[in-house]
């Protein structure tokens, strides 16, 4: 769950060649090598500074725009090693030859939490193999990516089966790139600093540029020569031969010992402009990129349009970054330059230069570059609140690398003094289950509150603080949802309501979401499908479709609870589709729901369907999310086991999930998984030990026989169910009888199907041990015809050597006018041996044939279809997501062995289930 981003700030400037005016030197050869060399995967320019790789690139650039192709362009910067902003910018310039590429991908960046950088790369991937044409991707300075996931991804692209894109860079070094591999498949193009080197013709051509002097074929190979053909030095001759006085002083330079460029630079070009000019190119060097509005703030002048004009048409290593010629860059070796004789001449004026800058681009919002400039300045306080000031949208657009970046530039200290911020990390910890740090985050943000409520300082903005309390006590209550301590939050719920109303959509919506999950853990399950109906809205209202997930997980584990299996499984299985769309299948997004899964597909008998859900995730952590889904993964799992004679690996499940709960402080995942011990201790024959895995279980409880107080709740059912397996064991069988059947009538009169099936059983167990098969089966009986669609099979067959005989007696007993019953016994007894158990369909005529693997739901899908209706028409008649109705369509196919829909409705004539 999360907030809906504001948007990505797509830096344009950052998608186009940059460009000289007069244009530069036509390297028609070297444009040809790599124009043939893009036809293979990679075109790799590598060489250090100067050496012409960027006017090389965007020739190439030119050359394949003018043959039709499609092409995009970044100039990489340091802010690139951000996976997620290196995407966004990746996505931008290819959508200009096709708009509806990256729209999923873009999606995932825009959904509001951050992401495994695997699953943004798969989506990439997969857009990208459905490209219709060839793509031809340049990456400009390539050198400056150091982030390892920026890297891994372009490597991706490199090796993945992607004929159709093809990457050209240009870099100061390999850059751990594959060319290894790419150069054994015979797709890789490598164009070198000796091959940049200009020839004679091309120095004469770039040398003349200077429109004084006429040059001899000898004096431009001295020059060629001196230079070794680097571009830089070459181009630094051709201005200071415009400007010189004396042409042979300048040709002797190059005759004797060969200079630094920053020498030659102070000596020959930057001493020759004018006052203003060299103050303008000084100043403007802290700048990675500006405009005249720009420059005039950091230059405190209103002529920078001017000057700009000026030393453009000079062509003093500038750089234009669009079409309008309004935004420009310098040369990376005359920046440098430039800020090392700035910070020379008026070290007193760099601070200032900085602030300059912060103000205006905080001004025109472009925040984090502000940032980068107050850190630059020194002045930590204005880079700390304009870090708070932008960390909600870093963080929804899945900036994180960018903002650790920041955060590690400040102190701690500060850091804590920066309440959005605060409020943003606890957020993210908590879905981490860093449940320590999350509270740590949470008490900087009410020490800071309290320090100014204390201090009775007038806030100068009253609605953010109050935005802030809102935004505190929402986090608050969510981390008690999180990690699991679910007593006070219906409460919380209902205060936070009162006391800080607010419009945003997704905390109304998780604040709903949280007070279902409370309500459930308290067998209240008043009105699940309506306000739920409501808070999911909610959350797409607000953006936050992730927070869908959540929801449905939540509202699925309150429908299994009340009883309802198959709705519980479509409202999972929306949350499981949604997550895979969003963050893919192997993701912790989509563990949640899976597990669910895997328990319903369990419960129903369908053992087969809950190892293959659960051998999906059986690497990822569970600690993300609701704890629910731990519980349903190693009890799901451990159950497994034991029923497969494992009982090693049962123990290990549960130990796993013992460890976890016990470092986090989950009790609610300890209780459960001791329930589940207790139970397998039971079942083989060591139930004397129960009355360890029961002290443990009662520790912090009161009362040593739990039972169903004013405030109940399904963590004390399982305590109580402990209990009465120790009491039996120890011969207390009658006490044991007494307690459940206090905790049954409760759950009945709660209307708690999970909980009366749960308890019906372990009953029906206690009292067939006293030999009192037949009250054991009234019991059995009861729970049964209670609802007229019983799931919940392997909770009575999972009581073992105590129910089955129960069962059998029941089957060999039951009247033969009681159908439904003597179908619902015998399809528990069947599903011992592998037949999953769904809820019988209407009843269709005698020899019709048998129904057992479809359910109502799937039957009346497939007689709709008959009918001639679309999935979405479907979708409407049976009040289901267009993504549940495919999901039933591929259950129908595997049940029934059939690959097209016409062919499930020939077999649902055949046996009578559809007219």
């Amino acid at each position: 769950m999360g907030n809906q981003a504001k948007g990505w700030s797509i830096l344009q400037t950052k998608l186009i060649p940059p460009a000289k005016r007069g244009g530069t030197v036509q390297r028609g050869q070297l444009v040809a090598r790599a124009v043939h060399g893009a036809l293979g995967r990679l075109v790799l320019i590598v060489a250090g500074a100067g050496y012409g790789k960027t006017s090389l690139l965007g020739q190439v650039h030119e050359a394949l725009l003018g043959r039709s192709r499609s092409v995009g362009w970044i100039s990489l910067d340091e802010s690139d090693n951000d996976l997620a902003r290196f995407l966004a910018h990746l996505i931008e310039p290819i959508r200009r030859s096709d708009a509806q590429f990256g729209l999923s991908t873009d999606s995932l960046l825009r959904s509001g939490v951050p992401l495994p950088p695997s699953i943004l790369r798969s989506s990439l991937l997969n857009e990208l193999t459905a490209l219709q044409g060839d793509l031809y991707l340049f990456l400009d300075d390539y050198h400056l990516i150091t982030d390892t996931e920026v890297r891994a991804t372009v490597n991706d692209l490199l090796l993945a089966t992607l004929p159709r894109v093809h990457l050209l860079v240009a870099s100061r070094s390999a850059n751990e790139l594959p060319i290894g591999r790419l150069r054994a498949l015979g797709h890789l193009a490598e164009i070198q600093a000796e091959d940049l080197a200009f020839s004679d013709d091309e120095a004469t051509d770039l040398l003349g540029r200077s429109g004084r002097y006429a040059l001899d074929r000898s004096q431009v190979s001295l020059i060629r020569e001196k230079t070794e053909g680097w571009a830089a030095s070459l181009q630094l001759a051709s201005i200071a031969l415009r400007d010189a006085d004396d042409v042979q002083r300048v040709l002797d330079s190059f005759s004797g010992e060969s200079r630094s460029i920053g020498e030659l630079l102070s000596a020959e070009v930057l001493s020759r402009q004018s006052a203003e000019v060299r103050e303008f190119l000084l100043f403007t060097s802290i700048l990675r990129q500006f405009n005249a509005g720009l420059a005039n703030a950091v230059c405190a002048r209103d002529n920078s349009r001017s000057i700009l004009d000026t030393v453009e048409s000079q062509n003093l290593f500038i750089f234009s970054l669009d079409d309008h010629r309004n935004w420009y860059r310098y040369h990376h070796l005359f920046q440098e330059f430039l800020r090392r004789q700035l910070t020379d001449r008026h070290p007193d004026l760099v601070a200032t230069l900085h602030q300059r800058a912060v103000a205006w681009l905080t001004a025109q919002g472009s925040v984090p570059e502000a940032i980068d400039h107050a850190l630059q300045a020194g002045d930590i306080a204005q880079a700390a609140a304009l870090l708070d000031e932008a960390s909600t949208q870093l963080f929804a657009t899945g900036q994180i690398r960018t903002l650790e970046r920041y955060v590690g530039m400040l102190p701690t200290k500060r850091v804590r003094q920066l309440p959005v911020l605060q409020l943003e990390l606890s957020w993210h910890e908590q879905l981490e289950w860093r449940f320590d740090e999350a509270r740590e985050s949470l008490d900087s943000v009410t020490r800071l509150l309290d320090a100014q409520e204390s201090a009775r300082t007038a806030d100068p903005d009253p609605a953010r603080r109050q935005e802030l309390i809102s935004k505190l006590a929402h986090r608050r209550m969510m981390l008690k949802v999180l990690s699991d301590e679910l007593s006070t939050v219906v409460e919380d719920c209902e205060r936070w309501h009162e006391k800080t109303p607010s419009e945003d959509s997704f905390m109304v919506a998780s604040v709903g979401t949280a007070k279902m999950m409370a309500r459930r853990e308290h067998y209240d399950f008043q009105d699940i499908p309506g306000p739920a109906a409501v808070m999911r809205e909610r959350f797409i209202k607000g953006g936050a479709i992730y927070g869908t997930v959540f929801h449905d997980c939540a509202t699925g584990l309150a429908l299994m609870a009340h009883g309802d299996i198959e709705e519980a499984t479509i409202a999972v299985a929306r949350a499981r589709d949604c997550a895979v769309k969003l963050h893919g299948l192997q993701s912790k997004l989509s563990s949640m729901p899976v597990a669910l899964l895997a328990e319903l597909a369990y419960e129903r008998g369908n053992t087969v369907e809950a190892r293959d859900l659960l051998a999906i995730h059986c690497s990822l952590s569970v600690e993300s999310g609701f704890v629910d889904h731990a519980i349903a993964r190693f009890v799901t799992a451990s159950r497994l086991d034991f029923l497969d004679n494992r009982p090693d690996d049962a123990t290990s499940a549960l130990d796993a999930g013992m460890s976890i709960a016990a470092r986090k402080g989950l009790q609610r995942v300890r209780v459960q998984l001791l329930a589940e011990r207790a139970r397998q201790m039971v079942m083989s024959g060591r139930e004397k030990t129960v009355r360890e895995v029961l002290d443990e279980a009662l520790r912090g409880y009161e009362a040593r026989m739990p039972v169903p107080g004013t405030t109940p709740t399904m963590t004390d059912e399982a305590v109580a169910i402990i209990w009465a397996r120790d009491a039996a064991a120890h011969g207390n069988l009658r006490d044991a009888i007494a307690l459940i059947r206090r905790w049954l009538s409760f759950a009945r009169t709660r209307r708690a199907g999970r909980s009366v099936a749960r308890l019906s059983a372990v009953l029906a167990g206690l009292v067939a041990r006293t030999q009192d098969i037949a009250a054991a089966s009234r019991v059995v009986v009861e729970c049964l015809t209670a609802t007229p669609r019983f799931l919940f099979v392997r909770t009575l067959l999972d009581e073992g050597p105590f129910i089955v005989p129960v069962l059998e007696h029941l089957r060999d007993t039951v009247p033969q006018t009681q159908v439904d019953l003597q179908e619902k016994v015998r399809r528990i007894l069947d599903s011992q041996h592998g037949r999953p158990v769904v809820a019988a369909p209407a009843r269709t005529p005698a020899g019709a044939g048998p129904v057992d693997t479809l359910c109502a739901r799937e039957i009346e899908i497939i007689r709709l279809s008959a009918q001639g209706m679309r999935t979405s028409d479907i979708s409407k008649s049976v009040c289901l997501s267009d993504s549940t109705v495919k999901w039933y369509w591929n259950r129908i196919f595997s049940k029934l062995d059939v690959h097209r829909r016409f062919d499930a409705v020939q077999v649902a004539r055949q046996h009578g289930w559809i007219n």
